[in-house]
C-alpha cells in the first residue's frame, strides 16, 4: 500500500493511496495496471483519507471477502493483510504517529535521540557516547508503545494540562496528527474556561478552578469519538514503525551542498552517460532546480558524483559521496536473490556511510534502518516511483481529480 504526497512546486499538491498486490512478481508488480488506485484528494488529510479504508479492511479481516477463483473454478474467500506502507520518509513518520526528522527523537523506528541527559556540550565522554548511539540502531520503537505514549498525552490533556502534550510528543518522538485535532479543542475548551474563572469566582462552592478546567474537560472528551488515535494503529497485524521500510532514495543524495555551479554544470552536461543505460544529463536543470527534482535524477547523481563532483567539494564531503555511492546499487536492489548475504553487504556499506559522514545528518543516519527493515519486507525498500504514472495523471487534473484515473480503471478492466 502506497501513501504518495505530491509535494512539486509545479502542480497543486494532493495525497494519493494506492495499493499493489504484495505477492507478485516484481516485473508484473511494476506494471501500470498491477497497481490499484483507492483515494486522493488535495484538502484532506492522509489520515483523514485512510479512516474509511481501515474500517474496510478491519471488516475484510474479520468476515472475508468472498470471490470466484476462475483457475480452480471454486467459491474462494479472501482475507486482506497489510504487509508495508511504501511512501517517503515524511509520510512513513506520519503514518507512525512519529514527530519526524525536525524532532529530538527523529528516528521513527527506534528511540534513539539528539541529545538527552548523558550529551553535554563540551564533554568529550558525552560526545563519545552520543556518536555510539548515533552509529548503531536504538531500542525498537512499536505500535503499543505508541499507543501507551499516546494514552499518557490523552490523559495528561483532560486532567486539565492539554498544553503538556506538545513538550511530551517532543521528548517521546510520538506525535500524532490526527490526534492533534481533538487536543487542540480540549486546549481551545480549557482556555476559554479558564479566562472566564479569571473574571469570576468558581461557582461552586468547595470545588477549586482546576477541578472545573477538569470536569468540564472530561465532559468534552466523552462526546468525541471513543477511538481518537490514529486509524493506523487499528489496522490489524500491522506496526507502522515496522511495516513502513525506509525510502532511500531521497535521503541518500539529498542535502549534498556544491559550489562552483558553473564547473559543475558544464560538467554534468559533458558527461559520458552512455555505459550507465541513461539519457544525457542536463547539468543547468540539475543544479537549477535542485530542490525539485525527481527519482530518476536522483538516481543519475547518485551514480555521477564521484565523477562531476572531485576538486568541487571539501576532502571529507567527496569521501562522502564515494561512500553513497557504494551504498546506492545495494539500496536500489530491483530483487535480492540472497537475504542473508545481501544484508551483511548492506551493512558494511552503512557503516562505511556513516563513518564519512558526520554525526549530525541525522538523515543519512536513517541508513541504519536499511538492514533492519530489510528483513520483514525485503525490497520492498528503496523508491516508490513506480506509481508516479498516479501522480503524472493527477497532477495534470483541476476539476476533478478522481474521475480520470476512474475512467482509466475501467478501460483497463475491458482490455485484460
Amino acid at each position: 500500500m502506497t501513501p504518495r504526497e505530491n509535494a512539486s512546486k509545479k502542480w497543486n499538491k494532493h495525497n494519493s493511496i494506492l495499493f499493489t498486490l504484495a505477492g507478485l512478481p516484481r516485473r508484473l508488480a511494476q506494471l501500470t495496471y498491477n497497481i490499484h488506485f483507492l483515494s486522493t484528494s488535495n484538502l484532506a488529510p492522509p489520515l483523514e483519507m485512510i479512516e474509511e479504508l481501515v474500517r474496510t479492511l478491519k471488516e475484510a479481516h474479520k468476515d472475508g471477502i468472498a470471490a470466484w477463483d476462475c483457475h480452480h473454478q471454486e467459491d474462494v474467500l479472501l482475507v486482506p493483510w497489510v504487509l508495508a506502507f511504501l511512501g517517503d520518509n515524511p509520510m512513513a513518520s506520519e503514518f507512525a504517529s512519529h514527530v519526524g526528522m525536525q524532532g529530538k527523537s527523529f528516528c521513527r523506528a527506534c528511540k534513539v535521540k539528539t541529545y538527552d541527559q548523558h550529551t553535554k556540550k563540551g564533554d568529550e565522554d558525552a560526545e563519545i557516547h552520543r556518536v555510539a548511539e548515533f552509529l548503531k540502531p536504538g531500542e525498537p520503537r512499536s505500535k503499543s508503545h505508541t499507543r501507551a505514549e499516546l494514552t499518557s498525552q490523552l490523559d495528561s490533556a483532560v486532567k486539565g494540562a492539554p498544553s503538556t502534550v506538545d513538550d511530551m510528543a517532543a521528548q517521546s518522538g510520538v506525535k500524532d496528527k490526527y490526534f492533534a485535532h481533538f487536543v487542540a479543542q480540549l486546549q481551545e475548551a480549557a482556555s476559554e474556561l479558564q479566562q472566564e474563572l479569571q473574571k469570576k469566582q468558581p461557582a461552586k462552592r468547595g470545588v477549586s478552578k482546576s477541578d472545573e478546567v477538569k470536569e468540564l474537560l472530561t465532559m468534552l472528551r466523552a462526546r468525541m469519538p471513543e477511538n481518537i488515535f490514529s486509524p493506523v494503529l487499528d489496522i490489524p497485524d500491522f506496526d507502522p514503525n515496522v511495516d513502513t521500510p525506509f525510502e532511500a532514495l531521497h535521503y541518500a543524495v539529498s542535502r549534498q551542498s556544491t559550489e562552483g555551479k558553473e564547473t559543475l554544470k558544464t560538467r554534468l552536461s559533458s558527461l559520458d552517460t552512455s555505459g550507465l543505460g541513461i539519457s544525457p544529463l542536463r547539468g543547468h536543470t540539475l543544479v537549477q532546480y535542485a530542490g525539485s527534482l525527481v527519482g530518476r535524477d536522483f538516481r543519475a547523481i547518485l551514480q555521477v558524483g564521484p565523477a562531476v563532483l572531485h576538486g568541487l567539494i571539501p576532502e571529507e564531503a567527496y569521501e562522502a559521496w564515494v561512500a553513497l555511492a557504494h551504498l546506492g546499487p545495494l539500496v536500489f536492489q530491483p530483487a535480492i536473490n540472497n537475504l542473508d548475504s545481501y544484508l551483511v553487504s548492506c551493512q558494511y556499506a552503512t557503516s562505511f556511510g556513516l563513518a564519512e559522514t558526520s554525526p549530525c545528518r541525522f538523515n543519512l543516519r536513517m541508513l541504519l534502518q536499511i538492514s533492519w527493515l530489510q528483513q520483514p519486507c525485503g525490497h520492498l525498500s528503496g523508491s516508490t516511483s513506480r506509481n508516479s504514472i498516479y501522480s503524472f495523471i493527477l497532477q495534470h487534473t483541476s476539476e476533478d481529480l478522481v474521475q480520470p484515473v476512474c475512467t482509466q480503471r475501467k478501460v483497463s478492466n475491458l482490455t485484460t
